[in-house]
């Protein structure tokens, strides 16, 4: 005796609606196409219900990606900032070893000692 699927095989596949339906009392193919249709309603719905989760998960994920992206931001600006004020304090430290060496020019009995400043953080970019 031959199984299931060598016997379903031997219908051909643009058959098989016309076979079920010459061949299975009428009220079994009634109840299997309301099952059919059942099945079609749900798997509509089901993919109506998938597109609204994806779209959902795409925005969320577009917005995690947005706040990640301003974190990096806010990261690269406190970083920014404190250059800032590291430069700003290389300027002010300049300017007080250049103006302690500009007093330091002029000696107690009035002569002015020429001597090369201290070197500055561009003095490089004139030499």
């Amino acid at each position: 005796m031959a199984h299931f699927p060598e016997r379903f095989a031997s219908i051909p596949v643009n058959q098989r609606i016309q076979w079920a339906k010459d061949n299975l009392p009428e009220e079994e193919w009634v109840q299997h196409e309301e099952k059919r249709k059942i099945f079609e309603d749900e798997r509509a719905k089901w993919l109506e219900e998938k597109a609204a989760i994806e779209a959902a998960n795409l925005l969320q994920i577009q917005k995690e990606i947005v706040r990640v992206w301003m974190k990096s931001e806010n990261l690269i600006w406190t970083k920014e900032r404190a250059d800032w004020e590291r430069q700003r304090r290389e300027l002010e430290e300049n300017l007080k070893a250049e103006l302690q060496w500009l007093r330091n020019m002029v000696q107690r009995d009035g002569t002015i000692i020429y001597a090369r400043p201290p070197v500055r953080q561009w003095d490089h970019l004139f030499d």
